[in-house]
């Protein structure tokens, strides 16, 4: 699994009802707004897991969930506890917790298929929580935008996703002097073709011929590559939100599912990645390699790096003159089981305690401050309020003793910014091209809880020859044709006829 893209927190929350009472004083003056204080007996205490990964930092954690709960106790009367979890961890901690009837009052899955939990009633349905608990969160859904999407199963909610930033896209991201030292002008909303990538690559090797012009790295990736150098809903239709050893929509029929690694997209890509591999375009050690991407970047092995679109994504690895060479259209792709969704368990306490705390981490912006960059003054610097720009870490001493680079808590759009006010911004014009580009199949949920098996003993071929094909290191005319085969041996076209069942049914009933 991709180190940055697993997520995860788990919430407890101590019982409390805030009361307000009015300041008293010898003179009574009408500028003196209510003060709100609770009764200790009435906070109720509420455990989340806070997910954390290779990376973070958290010398400071216990005085960081001290200030939370300077703001929740006083405004919800709730009380946190934070459950420290590693990423990759929580793949196999959550049901273990959960099994053992461990209090959990709220839950970040994130890259978990929430229709797993749901099939195992390991969730609880939150819309009555959601109609009486939270009204932030109601007013995003019902005029932003739809968080819950991808989490409604049978008619019930079972989650609600991080606010971030939206839109995606894949590109190659580079250093503009290369470029430059070929002749090559970057545009920046230009799509590259795989021809117009093989020339520049080629300009590249000519000039660098002991340094490898793309960063295709695939020992590590976690799964398909695909979605960096080819626009998955445009050309091949949706994944309609689950993986896609599940299907996708055929790129002409959208009434249909067929087996994506049997498309025709998806072969070009892997005949171009042949074609580059074998032009020393690719690090030849890319399917096995020990070395991580940053790694190869880092000693000038490699010269690019292909991943999200997204602006900023690579500035502060490579320098804030990194360009970034399109290979998709930009889009809000369909929000699956797979999102990352914040859940209330079965194990929760105090699963309405859990939902206003989530709420107000999505109303107030002081919480995502907190969770993701830690204590102002101490742990970073305000260079402009009214931007909400930081510096991350703080001036004063230079030692980081709090950051987690997740992403997961309160709403981005209101939160700080560690960047700067350009790149910022260039993310808000992203995310408006992004939201132009939105799909019919958006609310549909592939169930997977009767082929999860199957579609277990599908990944496992799929993690056998992906490595090895999207690097360029295999014959093609010779394992391709083996690939496809063993993956309708494991059961891929059952899996499809599954889902193409439930999508069928879904189309009826909308």
């Amino acid at each position: 699994m991709k180190r940055w893209a697993i997520v995860l927190a788990f919430v407890v929350v101590l019982g409390l009802t805030a009361c307000h009472a009015a300041e008293e004083d010898d003179v009574a003056r009408e500028d003196v707004k209510p003060q709100k204080t609770v009764r200790e007996e009435n906070v109720e205490h509420v455990i989340f897991t806070y997910q954390t990964m290779e990376g973070s930092v958290m010398d400071e954690f216990d005085e960081v969930i001290e200030a939370v709960n300077s703001i929740t106790v006083p405004e919800i009367g709730v009380k946190v506890e934070a459950k420290q979890v590693d990423a990759l961890d929580a793949f196999n901690q959550y049901f273990i917790w959960i099994g053992n009837g461990e209090t959990i009052d709220l839950m970040m899955l994130n890259y978990q298929d929430i229709t797993t939990y749901v099939d195992r009633e390991m969730l609880l349905p939150i819309d009555a929580y959601l109609k009486t608990q939270a009204p932030t969160i109601r007013f995003i859904m019902e005029n932003e935008y739809h968080l819950e999407s991808g989490s409604v199963i049978g008619g019930r909610t079972y989650g609600v996703t991080p606010y971030n930033y939206l839109g995606g896209g894949g590109g190659i991201w580079m250093e503009r002097k290369y470029l430059e030292e070929i002749g090559w002008e970057h545009e920046e909303k230009h799509v590259y073709t795989y021809e117009e990538l093989t020339r520049i690559f080629d300009e590249l090797k000519k000039k660098y011929p002991d340094k490898y012009p793309l960063g295709q790295i695939t020992s590590q990736s976690g799964g398909t590559t695909f979605s960096f150098y080819s626009n998955m809903q445009r050309e091949v239709g949706d994944s309609l939100g689950a993986t896609y050893s599940s299907g996708v929509l055929d790129a002409n029929d959208k009434t249909k599912v067929v087996n994506f690694y049997a498309t025709p997209q998806y072969h070009e890509f892997l005949a171009y990645m042949r074609k580059w591999y074998q032009a020393g375009y690719v690090y030849p050690d890319a399917a096995v390699s020990d070395y991580s991407n940053l790694a190869l970047y880092e000693e000038g092995v490699i010269l690019s790096w292909p991943i999200s679109s997204a602006p900023g994504m690579m500035s502060g690895l490579m320098g804030e003159d990194a360009v970034c060479m399109r290979t998709s259209k930009v889009g809000v792709g369909v929000q699956g089981p797979r999102s990352g969704f914040w859940t209330i368990p079965v194990t929760s306490a105090h699963p309405e305690a859990a939902m206003r705390f989530l709420n107000l981490m999505y109303e107030d912006e002081r919480i995502g401050n907190l969770l993701t960059y830690g204590i102002e003054g101490k742990h970073y610097t305000v260079l402009d309020e009214e931007n909400k720009i930081i510096r991350y870490p703080a001036e004063s001493g230079g030692e980081v003793g709090f950051f987690n680079a997740l992403g997961l808590y309160g709403n981005r759009h209101k939160i700080y910014w560690n960047g700067t006010l350009a790149v910022k911004r260039a993310q808000e014009e992203y995310e408006v091209e992004a939201m132009q580009c939105r799909f019919g199949t958006e609310g549909f949920v592939y169930s997977t809880g009767e082929m999860s098996g199957t579609i277990a003993v599908v990944d496992k071929v799929v993690e056998k020859y992906m490595p090895f094909l999207e690097s360029g290191c295999l014959d093609l005319d010779v394992y391709y044709p083996r690939f496809l085969e063993e993956l309708s041996e494991a059961g891929i076209d059952e899996v499809i006829a599954d889902k193409q069942a439930q999508y069928d049914a879904w189309r009826t009933a909308r």
